[in-house]
C-alpha cells in the first residue's frame, strides 16, 4: 500500500518520510512530521522515523503480521482510529530501535488486540478504546487517561526486564468500571497505578498475577474522592519490594488472593479505606501481613503467617 503524500508506502519501505508542520501536535526537535488524511492500511515491515499523525475521522489499519519499528524519538499519534488486525498466530509487532521514548498516542478510537509491543510507551486518552485483548508489552508503559467509559483488559502481559521507575499500567483520571482478567504484571515500579476522578469508580481484577513489582497495586491517592471499589479475585502477588496491595483511599475486597515473599507489607489500607479479606493467604512478608489505618476491616477465612520475617523484618504476625 502507499502512504499519504509525503510518506513512503510502509510495506517493504525504508521508512516513513516526514513533512513539516502538523497543526496542534508537538514535534520532536530535529525531526520532521507526516500526517495521514485518508484511510490507510499498513502491512509488512515499516520503519517509523518521524512523528506521524492520523487525523480525526481517519482509520489506520495494521494488517496481521505487520512489524512497525520506531526510530529513536519517533511517535505515532492517532487522532482518528487505530485498528490492529493481529491474530494469535500473526500478531502486530511494535518495537523501538533502542529508544526508550518512542511512543504510541491514541486520542481517538480503535481496536487493540494481538499487539506485541517492545520499548514503545502507549498512551490512550478518552473513551475511544473500550478494550485491550491478548496483548504483550515488554519494557513499555501503558497509560489510560481521562476516561469515563468502561474498560476491559484481558489476556495481556505487562513486563519490564528488571525493576524500573516506569509503571506497567497506569489508570489515571478515570471513572466507570474497569475490568482486568487473566493478565500478568511483572517488574514495574507499580504493576497497576489507579487514580479515579469521579465517585463510584471501580476496578475489578480476576485470575491475574503480579510479580517482582515495587508496588503490586497502588489504588487512589490522598487527594481523590474515597468512594471507589477495588475488587481482587483469584490473583497472586509475589516478590513486591514495598507492598502487594496499597489502598490509599476507597473500599477494597480481596477474595482468594495469595500474597507472599514480599520485602514490605502484604496489604495496606489508608485511614479512609475499608478492607474485606476472604480466603486470603498472606505469608513471608518483611513487615505486617495486613496494615490498616482505618476502622473498617473484615477478615473471613484468611491465613496470615510468617509476617515480618522477610528481608528487613523482625518477625511476628499482624
Amino acid at each position: 500500500c502507499e502512504g499519504p503524500e509525503g510518506a513512503a508506502g510502509p510495506s517493504g519501505a525504508d521508512g516513513v518520510d516526514g513533512v513539516d508542520g502538523v497543526d496542534g501536535v508537538d514535534g520532536v526537535d530535529g525531526q520532521s512530521h507526516v500526517y495521514i488524511e485518508a484511510d490507510t492500511v499498513w502491512e509488512g515491515n515499516t520503519l517509523l522515523s518521524s512523528t506521524v499523525v492520523v487525523r480525526e475521522g481517519v482509520t489506520l489499519t495494521l494488517a496481521a503480521g505487520t512489524e512497525l519499528e520506531f526510530a529513536p524519538q519517533a511517535r505515532l499519534v492517532i487522532q482518528g482510529d487505530l485498528v490492529s488486525q493481529g491474530t494469535a498466530e500473526s500478531p502486530v509487532k511494535l518495537s523501538s530501535a533502542g529508544a526508550w521514548i518512542a511512543s504510541l498516542e491514541v486520542t481517538g478510537g480503535g481496536t487493540l488486540k494481538h499487539l506485541v509491543v517492545t520499548g514503545v510507551h502507549m498512551t490512550v486518552r478518552g473513551d475511544g478504546v473500550s478494550s485491550l485483548e491478548d496483548c504483550t508489552f515488554s519494557n513499555s508503559e501503558v497509560r489510560f487517561y481521562q476516561r469515563t467509559a468502561d474498560l476491559t483488559i484481558s489476556g495481556s502481559s505487562f513486563e519490564f526486564e528488571r525493576f524500573w521507575h516506569e509503571y506497567n499500567l497506569v489508570l489515571r483520571d478515570v471513572s466507570g468500571a474497569i475490568t482486568i482478567e487473566s493478565s500478568n504484571f511483572t517488574g514495574g515500579h507499580r504493576g497497576i497505578s489507579w487514580e479515579w476522578d469521579q465517585p463510584d469508580a471501580s476496578l475489578t481484577i480476576r485470575d491475574s498475577s503480579f510479580t517482582d513489582n515495587y508496588y503490586g497495586i497502588l489504588a487512589g491517592s490522598y487527594s481523590v474522592d474515597p468512594s471507589a471499589q477495588l475488587t481482587i479475585e483469584e490473583t497472586s502477588f509475589v516478590g513486591s519490594l514495598t507492598t502487594g496491595v496499597d489502598v490509599r483511599r476507597g473500599d477494597a475486597t480481596l477474595n482468594e488472593v495469595t500474597i507472599s515473599d514480599l520485602n514490605g507489607q502484604g496489604v495496606y489500607a489508608g485511614v479512609e479505606s475499608s478492607l474485606e479479606l476472604t480466603q486470603v493467604y498472606i505469608a513471608d512478608t518483611g513487615s505486617n501481613c495486613v496494615n490498616s489505618d482505618g476502622p473498617d476491616v473484615k477478615v473471613t477465612g484468611a491465613l496470615l503467617e510468617r509476617c515480618g520475617v522477610g528481608e528487613g523484618g523482625e518477625g511476628g504476625d499482624g
